[in-house]
């Protein structure tokens, strides 16, 4: 009865426990991906026949259900505005409201039509905005990260040589985690603007960008053309406001009715973390801390943000391991094999439990 040993496993069609606290129906067709939306109290369960279930967590009661027309891949879910984000396997992503499963909008997340393999929620600040953003990952090798608002994208990451397979967000430094087919660990910093210097430039040539009243708009434009510092100021004394790319040299400062910003560069680490495929990824964020594993049935634990290995745990090596899920509570990771569920000591690397698999397929995916 421990909270930590109430594992949620996937056969088909059906959320099973390791030792069983409820048994959903899902009516939904395998059982594809999985997302709890922590602030709803809600489970959201995604099929292959496209069909979304939603059950309250506290009694166990099914919410209600949605269409999302082709096969789930992946969910996530955007708590200020509660609309779920229904990744789909023809390339869309689907915005759904909770309160009805409406369809509210979707962007067309791969221009060819291919499943979109992962999909996350993305919140951050700094000292132009306050960003909440959707990551999404698909078979073209690359991260697009979209306005949760606008839906319009923001940035893409470049990196991978292969499709990358999951992604996952360690908001404690804000970095953005992905791995996929070619092994490799991406770690990504999410771009932020620093204020450096208020009525200052930097001396030496400078570049239009644009006319705006938006910094946050102004930060855009020079991201997309590769800058590093931006200036925002009035034009001729009056709104709007100019925005400039500083391209001279920034060490030394002048007067100038202008606000000046340093973009801090996304690009983090790319590191050969896995001999074969990262199936997934988890948060640690109490123990400051990243958890990586796939093919080579390693576990794998990373300090984000430096970028080093603090520790490996083997014992699943040569079993692929599917899915992490960490809970904090009792600082335990689960690690998902097509033939069981394995408990391990986080801090530790120690082995705890390991519970067979409940059904007739492997577990891919936990919340």
């Amino acid at each position: 009865d421990e909270p930590w040993r109430r594992l949620l496993e996937l056969p088909a069609g059906y959320v099973l426990g390791g030792t069983p606290v409820a048994n959903y129906s899902a009516q939904a067709g395998d059982v594809q991906a999985l997302h709890y939306a922590a602030g709803e109290d809600l489970l959201v369960v995604g099929g292959a026949g496209g069909a979304l279930r939603l059950w309250r967590g506290g009694d166990n009661t099914l919410y209600g259900g949605g269409q999302a027309v082709a096969a789930i891949s992946a969910i996530t879910f955007v708590p200020s505005k509660r609309e779920i984000v229904v990744a789909t396997e023809d390339g869309r992503m689907v915005f759904m409201q909770v309160w009805d499963r409406g369809v509210i909008g979707e962007i067309q997340e791969n221009a060819a039509g291919r499943i979109v393999t992962a999909a996350v929620y993305v919140e951050y600040g700094d000292d132009v905005a306050n960003y909440a953003e959707i990551a999404s990952a698909s078979a073209d090798n690359t991260i697009k990260l979209w306005d949760a608002t606008s839906r319009a994208r923001q940035r893409r990451l470049v990196g991978h040589t292969r499709p990358v397979l999951t992604l996952a967000f360690y908001s404690v430094d804000g970095v953005l985690a992905s791995g996929g087919f070619d092994g490799f660990l991406g770690l990504w910093r999410m771009p932020r603007a620093t204020r450096v210097a208020t009525r200052r430039q930097c001396t030496g040539r400078k570049r239009f960008l644009t006319v705006t009243y938006s910094a946050r708009d102004c930060m855009e434009a020079a991201i997309e053309v590769g800058g590093q510092y931006f200036s925002l100021g009035l034009l001729d004394g009056s709104f709007p406001n100019s925005c400039e790319l500083e391209q001279g040299d920034c060490s030394e400062l002048m007067d100038s009715p202008y606000t000046l910003y340093r973009i801090q560069d996304s690009g983090l680490h790319m590191l050969s973390a896995h001999d074969g495929a990262i199936r997934a990824l988890e948060s640690l964020p109490d123990l400051r801390l990243l958890a990586s594993a796939g093919d080579d049935g390693f576990v794998k634990f990373w300090a984000p943000t430096a970028g080093t290995l603090a520790f490996t745990v083997d014992a699943l090596r040569g079993t692929a391991v599917l899915a992490l899920l960490y809970v904090q509570s009792e600082r335990a990771l689960i690690a998902g094999t097509a033939e069981s569920a394995v408990y391990f000591d986080a801090v530790s690397g120690d082995l705890l439990k390991t519970i067979p698999r409940a059904g007739d397929a492997a577990v891919f995916s936990y919340v």
